[in-house]
This record gives structure tokens, sequence and C-alpha cells, in this order.
């Protein structure tokens, strides 16, 4: 959400070799990721990355809850 992925990655290995644990939060950039497939590409990149031990996802309804838990269980799969 602050950065680009080129800039965060590094930030994110940096803190992994100091022993940091790292939490992703606003996974969905705080709501700006509203496509499918940037939502996808999001999670995709935090679950794959194997920089990121736990993240936040806020949601408002009960209909993005399904739909976060849909999306993770699919880049699980993947």
């Amino acid at each position: 959400m602050d950065a680009s992925v080129e800039e965060v990655t590094p930030v994110l290995k940096q803190a992994r070799a100091n022993g940091k644990v790292v939490l992703g939060m606003k996974i969905f950039g705080a709501g700006r990721l509203v496509k499918p497939e940037q939502k996808d590409a999001s999670l995709k990149y935090v679950l794959e990355n194997e920089l990121v031990d736990a993240i936040t996802v806020g949601m408002l309804g009960p209909e993005q809850v399904d739909d976060t838990i849909e999306r993770m269980n699919k880049a699980l799969d993947a």
C-alpha cells in the first residue's frame, strides 16, 4: 500500500534476516484493491513469498468474509 512490490520486498527480506516477525496488514490496500485480479495478486504475493508470518484483512460485511475465504482457499490450493 505504501510502496511498490520492488521496494517492499527487500525491506521484508531484511526484517526476516534480522529475526523479525512480519505481519501483513491491509492486504487489499486498505480497500483500494477492489478488482478480483488485484485481490488475487495481493494474496498470491503474501502467501507465496515466505516473507510474511501472518496477515490481517479488513471486512465490512458477511459477503466480504465469504469472498476473502474463497480467495484464500483458492490461493492456498494453487
